[in-house]
């Protein structure tokens, strides 16, 4: 017996008759645990819930984007541009493009002018400083003319190569300039296509022209020297015809190696001497490849939406053996929200699409 003096006397009768007072305390432990056990196993299956939703959000996205791009003319009514000889010429219709056939002869290529030096000497590298090429101290100054414009390039008798050729792309003029160190030829090219003449020139006696001269790009277009190579860009020029005997008009002064033709993009390859044909029709086999396409996406969404209304819950696994994808099994099952969805998805195949850049209308 156990006196207290603010409770009084009392007494562990269970330690006297048997009664397992440790096991009765956890007992009402356990059961004052239970609310908390149940508010969090609805934590764990709204989180569940959560995370499905967001997989089927995720399902439903996808598809949607793919469906965006199926709903393009281009890809649900393709035409095919065919060439009767692509080493000439190569064809691309664009889906709107009207079944057609025409026939082009390519006279001549758009080039561009290109301006060689070469025979020059191999001990010349793109590191080779600018005083070692010329022998000379100072600045090295020339002037590089395309047609009506020109600008003055300088480069430091400690400067290389390689600062040379960034200088001149690096002009005004719109050229490129290359060296071939292992075969000794200066390139300068023209960046655009055309009869464009272009030339280098320096004060004579001056350390430019001994520069010019040691990469062997003095040459005029009047008198090119032996190690002096100019070739004249030129435009380009396209016969166009219905028959293929008979040119109906002429497109000149081509800058580019591709026009546009009925919509229809043509890319010129080399010249001809006769006509190439070119027949524009709908692409009936990208026409079916889409189609079956969409059928396989609209199937396996379909089928994904269907399964997880029918699904049944795990319940022949012991709780503590489940694994996350066992806990989210049938917990959509007849959910209200995703049998929208589904009709929604089924009733879709039976709704008119509507085809961008055509105003009309296919039935999927």
């Amino acid at each position: 017996m156990a006196t207290n003096p603010y409770v009084g006397t009392f007494q562990l009768t269970g330690a006297v008759s048997g009664m397992d007072t440790q096991a009765m305390v956890e007992k009402l432990m356990e059961i004052e645990q239970q609310p908390l056990n149940r508010a969090q196993e609805k934590f764990d299956a709204l989180t569940y819930k959560q995370k499905l939703w967001m997989e089927v959000d995720n399902k439903l996205e996808d598809f949607y984007d793919y469906l965006i791009t199926f709903k393009l003319k281009s890809n649900l009514v393709p035409k095919s541009a065919t060439s009767s000889d692509e080493s000439v010429l190569t064809a691309t219709a664009p889906s709107d493009a009207d079944n057609s056939t025409f026939y082009l002869k390519v006279n001549s290529l758009a080039s561009p002018t290109v301006l060689v030096g070469q025979g020059i000497d191999s001990s010349i590298t793109k590191s080779s400083t600018i005083e070692e090429v010329t022998g000379a101290t100072g600045d090295s100054t020339f002037t590089i003319t395309k047609g009506s414009d020109s600008d003055t390039i300088t480069v430091s008798d400690g400067e290389t190569i390689q600062n040379l050729i960034d200088k001149i792309n690096a002009s005004t003029l719109g050229v490129e300039a290359k060296f071939d160190d292992a075969n000794g030829k200066f390139f300068i090219v023209n960046k655009k296509n055309g009869n464009v003449d272009i030339s280098v020139s320096a004060d004579a006696g001056s350390n430019g022209e001994n520069l010019i001269s040691k990469l062997n790009l003095n040459g005029t277009a009047a008198a090119d020297s032996d190690n002096t190579v100019r070739t004249l860009g030129s435009s380009g020029q396209v016969e166009l015809s219905f028959d293929g005997s008979t040119s109906i008009t002429t497109y000149d002064n081509l800058t580019e190696n591709t026009l546009n033709v009925f919509g229809t993009t043509i890319d010129l390859k080399s010249t001809s001497s006769s006509y190439v044909k070119v027949s524009i029709e709908q692409d009936i086999d990208k026409s079916v490849e889409s189609i079956k396409e969409f059928v396989d996406k609209y199937n396996e969404t379909i089928t994904y939406v269907y399964d997880l209304l029918h699904e049944k819950k795990v319940t022949d696994k012991p709780t503590e053996e489940m694994t996350e994808e066992d806990y989210m099994k049938g917990m959509l099952k007849g959910d209200n929200n995703l049998e929208k969805i589904f009709y929604n998805l089924r009733n879709m195949v039976y709704s008119p699409v509507n085809i961008e850049q055509s105003g009309s209308q296919y039935n999927t």
